[in-house]
């Protein structure tokens, strides 16, 4: 691992997949070293990191080892970048140079840091494993961008290097026991002092805290934050459950003009799980439906809907931007707080305006699976209560949950309900009925939707054979 450590010890370069098509065709007196350079253009110009990859090692005279691990491949990746630039910018031949010069321009660019540390990110099972891992990658990317200052304009950090870090250290933060202790005063002064210091010190909820602001300074004296960035310190706070702070956070950001609807939901969230009151919650709701249907009059931006307590309780400021509009993760976070703390009617006068708000098209906003899960949960909590919870309203949510499409054919979006869904399924079909036939006719329907090729990952394990005994015993 000789080159690993070598790795961190020198500058590192910085590079980014960016199309080359237009570069001519390479021609060289030697062959292969002319079908190798021409393999590293093509790999480069198609932006496939896979492909880039499988370049460096045939381009490298003496290649290094690959890794099935995301971050030893990644080190592999970055020595074979440094090795071939330096050698071919030294080089006698126009089209070495004109490599040399490409991989520059690369590894000056913010695309392959941003992608690398998205990797690092997402692809470690100790989540301060992946946040020293993060902190190394952005470290070793400031250090490179030193390095090629004099050669090309740097982009490496921009906004979106800084807001991965600050998400990962977001993601690190302990919620166990314990998690409050190894606290320090002094936070530390620099991003290396940060990655020191994760290594040295138990990792713990208000050093979190300490990391998160030491990475937001140096990028408020960098760059500018986005809304991402914003919506990641509400993300903090929220972790954090400190609604002082997340208010706070968002007079911050209306002042700053970076609000978005994603940082009100997530404010609306942590409300009420924090003090579940819903007429607090209604009355964001009803000011983000006020912007909505104001844009949708054609009266445009500028008039904000009527300050209110309740705006102020939740969010912290006395109205909502005008520009914050309810999207799928407001109506799915009222749908649910509504039906779980039993209030049918309010859920289904929510389910129908997500109907019948227009979103991108004259139609309405498709509920998703998310969302009739959200009603089942409530229905088999409450559906042996009777009342509203009657079953021919969950008869006709049904038949809407059986007319869900897939986004996308991706397996993300084409995801069918998994086990834990499809038990609380069929409890609420058992709980509001309690008719054995009726519940096995809904069930044949579901299977006959979500096997469909069309949706992926449909099974049945133990726990659903379980509940379906129980419905059929009853007969």
């Amino acid at each position: 691992m000789r080159w690993v450590r070598s790795l961190w010890a020198r500058p590192v370069s910085r590079w980014q997949v960016r199309a080359c098509s237009s570069v001519p065709v390479l021609q060289s007196p030697h062959a292969h070293r002319n079908q190798k350079l021409a393999g590293l253009h093509g790999a480069m110009a198609r932006g496939d990191p896979g492909m880039v990859y499988d370049a460096f090692l045939a381009a490298d005279d003496a290649p290094l080892g690959a890794s099935d691990d995301t971050m030893p491949q990644l080190m592999v990746l970055l020595e074979h970048a440094k090795r071939t630039q330096r050698r071919y910018a030294a080089a006698a031949s126009p089209n070495d140079r004109l490599v040399s010069q490409e991989l520059a321009a690369l590894l000056s660019s913010a695309y392959f840091w941003n992608a690398s540390l998205s990797a690092a990110r997402t692809h470690r099972r100790t989540l301060s494993t992946a946040l020293g891992d993060v902190l190394d990658l952005f470290l070793a990317g400031q250090r490179t961008a030193r390095l090629l200052a004099a050669q090309h304009t740097h982009t490496f950090p921009d906004t979106v290097s800084y807001n991965i870090v600050l998400h990962a250290i977001v993601r690190s933060i302990p919620t166990g026991p314990g998690a409050a202790r190894h606290a320090r005063q002094r936070a530390p002064p620099t991003i290396e002092a940060v990655r020191k210091d994760l290594a040295a010190t138990p990792h713990s909820a208000q050093r979190a805290v300490q990391y998160f602001d030491t990475v937001w300074r140096e990028l408020c004296a960098t760059c500018a934050p986005s809304h991402r960035s914003w919506s990641t310190r509400m993300l903090l706070y929220a972790r954090m459950r400190r609604a002082d702070k997340m208010r706070a956070c968002m007079q911050a950001m209306v002042q700053a003009r970076q609000c978005s609807t994603a940082s009100v939901n997530l404010a609306m969230q942590m409300h009420a799980r924090l003090y579940r009151d819903m007429a607090q919650l209604d009355g964001v709701y009803e000011a983000m439906r006020y912007n909505h249907l104001q844009l949708e009059m054609g009266h445009g931006r500028g008039r904000a809907a009527p300050r209110t307590a309740h705006v102020e309780a939740v969010l912290g400021v006395p109205y909502v931007p005008d520009d914050i509009v309810p999207d799928r993760g407001t109506f799915l976070l009222l749908i649910r707080h509504h039906a779980n703390s039993g209030d049918l009617d309010r859920a289904l006068q929510v389910l129908h305006d997500m109907l019948v708000t227009p979103w991108d098209t004259a139609h309405g906003m498709a509920p998703s699976l998310e969302v009739y899960h959200a009603m089942f949960t409530a229905f088999a909590r409450f559906g042996a209560s009777g009342g509203a919870w009657h079953v021919h309203t969950l008869g006709e949510l049904f038949d809407g949950y059986l007319r869900v499409a897939p986004f996308s054919a991706s397996a993300a979006h084409a995801a069918a309900p998994g086990p834990r869904q499809l038990c609380t399924v069929l409890q609420a079909l058992w709980a509001t009925s309690r008719d054995p036939a009726w519940v096995a006719a809904q069930w044949r329907r579901l299977v006959q939707k979500f096997a469909h090729e069309a949706w992926h990952g449909f099974r049945v394990d133990a726990r659903v054979d379980r509940k379906l005994a129980v419905c059929s015993a009853a007969a």
